[in-house]
C-alpha cells in the first residue's frame, strides 16, 4: 500500500516536473527571441542618435550672436533627449533579459536534475509492486519446502549501509524541495513575462520617438533655413540699395 501511494505522488511530481520543463524551455525560447529583437532595435538606434547628435554639434558652431533657442534648437534638443532615453531604457531592459535567461537556464537544469530522479524512482517502484510471490522461485521437493520455512530470508534490511543514508530523507522534505523549484519555475516564467511586454511597449515607443522627433526637427530645420535665406535676400537688398545710395 505505501509502495503504491509513493507511486502515485511520483507520477504525479513527474507530471508537474514535465510540464514545468516544458514551460521554462518554450518561456526561454521567447525571451531570447525578444532580446534579440531589443538588440537589434538597439543597433538600428545607433544611427540615428549620432546623427541628431551631429545636428546638434554643428548648429552648435554658428557666430554666438546667431544662436537662438528657436523651434530648431529645441527639437534638435528634443529629439537628441528622447533617442538617448529610449535608448538607455532599452539597453537596460536588453541586460535584464540576458540576467533573467540565465536564472531561467539555471533553473531548467535543476528541473530536468530533478525530474530524472524521479523517473528514476518511479521506475524502481514501479518494479518492486510489479514482484509477486508467484514470481519468486520456489523449492521443487517437500525436504526443500520444508528446509525454506524455517530459514530466514538471506536479504539483510540494514545492508549496505549506503542505501540507510539514502533513505532518511523525510517524504515531507522530499515533496516539499520538488514543489518548491516547480514554484520558483513559475515565478522566474511570470517575471519573464513582464520583461517581454516592457520590451514590446519600449521597442513601440522607440519606432513612435524616432519617426516623431525626426520629422520634428527636420521640419524645424527646413524652417529655420527658410527664414534665414528670405531675410538674408532681404539684407542683401537692402544693402544693395544703402550702397547704390551712397
Amino acid at each position: 500500500t505505501w509502495v503504491r501511494e509513493r507511486v502515485t505522488e511520483t507520477r504525479s511530481l513527474k507530471t508537474r516536473l514535465t510540464n514545468q520543463v516544458n514551460g521554462i524551455i518554450n518561456e526561454i525560447k521567447e525571451l531570447t527571441m525578444y532580446r534579440g529583437k531589443a538588440q537589434q532595435a538597439l543597433e538600428m538606434t545607433t544611427q540615428p542618435l549620432r546623427l541628431a547628435e551631429r545636428r546638434a554639434e554643428i548648429r552648435a558652431q554658428k557666430p554666438d550672436g546667431e544662436k537662438l533657442y528657436d523651434n530648431a534648437e529645441r527639437a534638435l534638443q528634443a529629439e537628441v533627449l528622447a533617442l538617448q532615453r529610449a535608448f538607455d531604457q532599452l539597453s537596460r531592459l536588453t541586460a535584464d533579459a540576458e540576467q533573467h535567461l540565465k536564472k531561467m537556464l539555471i533553473q531548467q537544469q535543476h528541473l530536468e536534475e530533478d525530474l530524472r530522479d524521479k523517473a528514476s524512482a518511479l521506475e524502481v517502484d514501479e518494479q518492486c509492486l510489479s514482484v509477486s510471490c508467484d514470481a519468486a522461485p520456489s523449492p521443487t521437493s517437500g525436504a526443500d519446502r520444508s528446509h525454506a520455512s524455517t530459514v530466514r530470508p538471506a536479504v539483510d534490511l540494514h545492508e549496505p549501509l549506503n542505501i540507510v543514508t539514502k533513505s532518511t530523507r523525510p517524504p515531507d522534505k522530499w515533496k516539499k524541495d520538488s514543489l518548491q523549484a516547480i514554484a520558483t519555475s513559475q515565478q522566474l516564467q511570470e517575471v519573464s513575462v513582464k520583461i517581454r511586454d516592457a520590451i514590446v511597449k519600449q521597442l513601440k515607443h522607440l519606432e513612435t520617438c524616432q519617426r516623431a522627433t525626426n520629422q520634428d526637427s527636420t521640419q524645424a530645420l527646413k524652417t529655420m533655413i527658410n527664414q534665414s535665406t528670405a531675410l538674408q535676400q532681404q539684407l542683401t537688398k537692402r544693402l544693395a540699395r544703402t550702397c547704390a545710395e551712397l
